[in-house]
């Protein structure tokens, strides 16, 4: 897991076109990604994050890591 603050300047740089992507969407922080899955947008579900979580680590038993 990793966290990226969106107002960053080098967050900003460094991830620029998912960035744009983001605002092109108008989609509201946080924005929540797994293995590049986006599996919420606006806030933050603990549900669906350690879902999310679960899956990818199945996926990474399983020999199936993105």
């Amino acid at each position: 897991m990793r966290y990226y603050d969106a107002l960053s300047p080098q967050v900003r740089v460094e991830h620029a076109e998912r960035m744009r992507g983001f605002e092109q969407r108008r989609w509201p922080y946080p924005v929540a990604l797994v293995d590049g899955e986006v599996i919420s947008v606006g806030a933050l579900s603990a549900f669906s994050l350690l879902q999310a979580v679960e899956r990818a680590h199945r996926r990474e038993q399983d020999g199936q890591v993105q």
